[in-house]
């Protein structure tokens, strides 16, 4: 194999390895599936990497295609595999290790430095002697990694063999005792399970989505953002667990006293639109992990808005971000405002790492079509009023939180002391965008409007 065959099969390995992930809460054991043993082992708090060893040379590699070479980690493999006669091919994580808890974040400057605390642990065999290993399982991989990882900076996972949901719960509860992220349980079928702590963070609420059918009426979910130090607000999350029926319906109102104008659309779960609302509210949720990189291995990216009382939110650019698993409301923070320090997306850069240098520059984004537009106008003694109704096709759905229909609302009446009021919907189906748009006419369009 080249090395461009390795970085592919690297590649093809996490993108179907990373979708048999499940995160389990602590206190949620039993949702492991009952077998006669369990692989558990050590999780480290670094970058997923593969590990090349051709013509006795050790080339890191992770999927997309960065080198890692010439660390002392990379003289420890070529050391240590000096003596076998094949070329070998194995994946893991690079991670610092020091006194203190490794965290990823460490990992990037230090392979800038080009620091000697960078480790290996490998966890899996992909090729041996340019041969893909195949049909064998967690077991039989993990005796496999064994016979090669078996240097100082270059070794296998910490892992052992157990046989029961039991043991896993003390092997959980003693790395934590010893200060280690988690661990990562592997049986005989396919999927891999994490068990960490569960994360908390800080958050404000930045817009709502209200709830459709049956729920009208009540919460659906609440759009969340972090506050970066310019002050700019990052979006990442949609939160929808952890509300009762009273408390949704609730929020809704005063949520709704709240809204502000946007010219960023966000769609919730029922392909409804988010509306935008003053930052006040902050609320602490709990989640069972955070990820940077989606199911391609692509840095997660959200958009970054810029607020002002007299505009509202205004979109700045996509920027890297992070997805939560199974979010869960917990309280409400008073006793915190919405400022870089208290709702700071630093939460998150001290858990994961971010690569700037993966971001790309946005495309050209193709231009809106208007589908549908009709305009009634009132003669009243106070003077005219105007109502504008229309739909456009945003042709934009492919790139990231665009919807792929609008209805907008323009109300004009010049007797109001805010003699404009607009409104915002969002779909991204066609059947519910025109739904919206014949309620809308119903609602609004009585005796007296003449159609111009």
């Amino acid at each position: 194999m080249t090395i461009q065959d390795y970085q592919e099969l690297i590649k093809e390995y996490k993108l179907r390895v990373s979708s048999r992930y499940l995160s389990i809460a602590p206190d949620k054991l039993e949702k492991i599936t009952i077998q006669d043993r369990y692989l558990v082992s050590k999780k480290y708090d670094g970058h997923f990497y593969g590990m090349v060893y051709a013509d006795g040379k050790c080339t890191f590699l992770n999927p997309k295609g960065k080198k890692v070479e010439g660390l002392q980690v990379n003289a420890d493999v070529e050391k240590v595999l000096s003596s076998q006669p094949s070329d070998v091919c194995l994946v893991g994580e690079l991670y610092v290790s020091s006194e203190e808890r490794s965290r990823a974040f460490n990992l990037t400057k230090a392979l800038t430095d080009k620091s000697p605390d960078v480790y290996f642990a490998a966890f899996d065999v992909l090729a041996v002697d340019g041969k893909e290993l195949e049909n064998l399982d967690s077991f039989e991989r993990f005796e496999e990694v064994k016979k090669y990882a078996t240097g100082t900076h270059f070794h296998t996972i910490d892992g052992e063999i157990v046989e029961s949901r039991a043991a896993i719960g003390e092997k959980f509860e003693k790395a934590i005792e010893q200060n280690e992220e988690g661990i990562v349980v592997k049986g005989e079928g396919l999927v891999t399970y994490k068990i960490k702590p569960i994360f908390t963070f800080d958050a404000v609420v930045v817009g709502f989505a209200e709830g459709d059918g049956r729920r009208a009426g009540l919460l659906r979910d609440l759009l969340l953002a972090f506050i970066k130090e310019d002050g700019s607000f990052q979006v990442f999350a949609h939160l929808s667990h952890g509300f009762g029926d009273e408390q949704r319906q609730e929020l809704l109102q005063q949520l709704q006293k709240s809204v502000v104008e946007s010219d960023f659309t966000e769609i919730a779960a029922n392909k409804v639109g988010f509306q935008m609302v003053k930052p006040e509210l902050i609320v602490e949720f709990s989640c069972l992990d955070i990820i940077n990189e989606d199911s391609k291995g692509l840095p997660i990216q959200k958009a970054n808005l810029v607020y002002s009382e007299s505009e509202g939110y205004q979109f700045a650019r996509h920027l890297p971000s992070v997805s939560t698993t199974i979010p869960v409301f917990l309280r409400f923070r008073e006793d915190k405002s919405v400022n870089p320090q208290d709702v700071r997306f630093a939460q998150v850069e001290e858990l994961v790492s971010f690569d700037v240098k993966d971001k790309k520059p946005l495309e050209a984004l193709p231009l809106s079509e208007l589908i549908k537009r009709e305009v009634y106008v009132k003669e009243t003694s106070k003077g005219k009023m105007v109502r504008k109704f229309l739909i456009f096709k945003t042709n934009k759905e492919a790139f990231g939180s665009h919807p792929a229909f609008v209805f907008h609302l323009t109300d004009f009446s010049a007797s109001r002391k805010d003699p404009i009021k607009k409104e915002l919907r969002l779909s991204n189906d066609e059947a519910q965008i025109n739904q919206i748009y014949d309620e809308y006419i119903e609602k609004n369009i009585k005796k007296g409007w003449e159609k111009v």
